[in-house]
Formats: C-alpha cells, sequence, structure tokens
C-alpha cells in the first residue's frame, strides 16, 4: 500500500491523539514519522510500539550526579521512556542535552530529533551506532537489526565530525522523490488507523433529536 507523506503525518497525528497523547506531542510524533518515512525508515511498527504501550506517560528525569555526564532516564526503574518525549528533550536542550539515554522504547524515534541539532551526532545502541546530522546520515555496520531494536537500555550519545565516515549519505538522496508515496506495512498501518478512528465522535441519537444530522426521519 502506498501512502502519501501528508497523508502519513495527519494519520500519524491523529492515531496519537486518539492514543491519549496531548497535542504538542503529537506534533512531534506526526513530524517524526514524516521525517522516518521520507528517509524510508521504518515508522510505523516503532510508532504503533509507543501508542500502544502509552510509554509518554512515564515519568522522566535529567541525572546529572553521574561521572560520565548527564542521562536522561525514567523515575521508575521498571518503567521505559518514551522516545518522542525523549527525543524533544534532546532537541530542546542543544549543547546541554544528555549525554546518555537510559531504557528507551523504539530508539529509532530519536533519529529525527538528533537530525535537528546544529552539529552532528552520533548515537550508539545495541551494537549499531548512526551519524545523524542537517544532512549527513550513517549507520554501522549497515543493515544492523539492531537500529530497529524494540527497546534500548542504554543509548549513548557522542558528538561527531562534520564530515561523517566514508559510507555516509547525504540525507536528501535517501528522499523520497516529490509526488511519490511510501509502502507502508499495511497490519501496523491499520492498527494505526484504528488509534486514528477514536479521533471521530459517533453522532448519538440526543444529538441528532437535537438537530445535527437526520434525526429518526428521512430529510428526503
Amino acid at each position: 500500500m502506498i501512502v502519501s507523506l501528508n497523508e502519513i503525518e495527519t494519520t500519524i497525528l491523529k492515531a496519537a491523539r486518539g492514543a491519549g497523547m496531548e497535542w504538542g506531542l503529537a506534533e512531534e510524533a506526526a513530524q517524526a514519522g514524516r521525517w522516518l518515512a521520507r528517509r524510508r525508515l521504518a515508522f510505523e511498527v516503532p510508532l504503533l510500539a509507543v501508542l500502544e504501550a502509552e510509554a509518554w506517560r512515564a515519568d522522566a528525569w535529567l541525572d546529572g550526579s553521574r561521572r560520565d555526564g548527564v542521562c536522561l532516564r525514567p523515575r521508575r526503574g521498571d518503567a521505559w521512556l518514551c522516545p518522542i518525549r525523549a527525543g524533544a528533550w534532546l532537541s530542546d536542550l542543544g549543547e546541554w542535552a544528555p549525554l546518555r539515554i537510559e531504557r528507551v522504547l523504539e530508539p529509532l524515534l530519536l533519529l529525527p530529533f538528533a537530525a535537528r541539532r546544529a552539529h552532528p551526532l552520533e548515537l550508539s545502541w545495541a551494537g549499531v551506532s548512526v551519524l545523524i546530522g542537517a544532512a549527513t546520515f550513517a549507520v554501522r555496520p549497515q543493515d544492523s537489526p539492531s537500529l530497529r531494536a524494540p527497546r534500548a537500555e542504554i543509548v549513548e550519545l557522542a558528538a561527531s565530525p562534520a564530515a561523517g565516515p566514508p559510507e555516509s549519505h547525504d540525507l536528501e538522496s535517501l528522499d523520497v522523490l516529490p509526488g511519490r508515496g511510501v509502502s507502508v506495512d499495511l497490519p501496523a498501518w491499520s492498527k494505526l488507523q484504528g488509534f486514528e478512528a477514536r479521533t471521530y465522535v459517533p453522532a448519538s441519537l440526543e444529538s441528532r433529536i437535537s438537530g445535527a444530522g437526520a434525526a429518526k426521519s428521512d430529510n428526503d
């Protein structure tokens, strides 16, 4: 199934709202989904996992007491951080962003936020390293299944040279061609549409009788 980038962003926004996510965070989720889709990276399954887990409800805090730098982690030891909320922290804090994020779901969803940074950033988790910048993208090792890991105990962040390694890509070279849609994972996409449907208010008998819709009689 081929879906346009605009439809992807709109569906994710409504799905996030339907799942109970607040507006600002839902907008961030929609933009992150569009960013990943535009680069032909998986977005449906990771976002669906976040919505099903209601991960954004987990409280996070910045721990500055560590010798190895500032760490963002859940307040409860058994909780998992929402990558959308963690990503928003990552982009909002700028140079004061944490050097380590602990116990985060779907770390792939951090990439769109890392791309907003003024300087390239290297993110590492579960044996995979991703260099991301405004115009640079590289994954080492390439085609690593860890890129789509459902969770990461630790994500390390480090400043990276602007040039990037030889195998890095210009982000624009990964973009979907203008006017082209993106092939989506149909089962996951259908479930996202299920969350989206929650935003549609069904007409009740009371509202129809009060004048909304056709009430109980035929208007013809």
